[in-house]
C-alpha cells in the first residue's frame, strides 16, 4: 500500500508541476500579445498553439 501512495503523489507533484509550467506559458503569452507580438513567434516561444494563442488575443486585448 505505501508503494501505491507514494507513486500517486508522484503522480500528484508531476502534474502540479506541469500545471504551473502551463500557467507560466500563458502569462508569458499574454504578455507578448499585449506587447503586439505576432502570434506564431509566440507559440514558438510557448508551445501552445495558434488557435489557443488566438482566443488569448480576443479575450485580453
Amino acid at each position: 500500500m505505501n508503494g501505491e501512495l507514494a507513486d500517486e503523489y508522484l503522480d500528484f507533484v508531476n502534474f502540479k508541476s506541469e500545471i504551473l509550467e502551463i500557467k507560466q506559458d500563458i502569462k508569458i503569452a499574454r504578455k507578448a500579445i499585449k506587447e503586439g507580438i505576432q502570434l506564431n513567434a509566440i507559440s514558438n516561444i510557448t508551445g501552445i498553439d495558434e488557435g489557443s494563442l488566438s482566443i488569448l488575443k480576443k479575450k485580453y486585448c
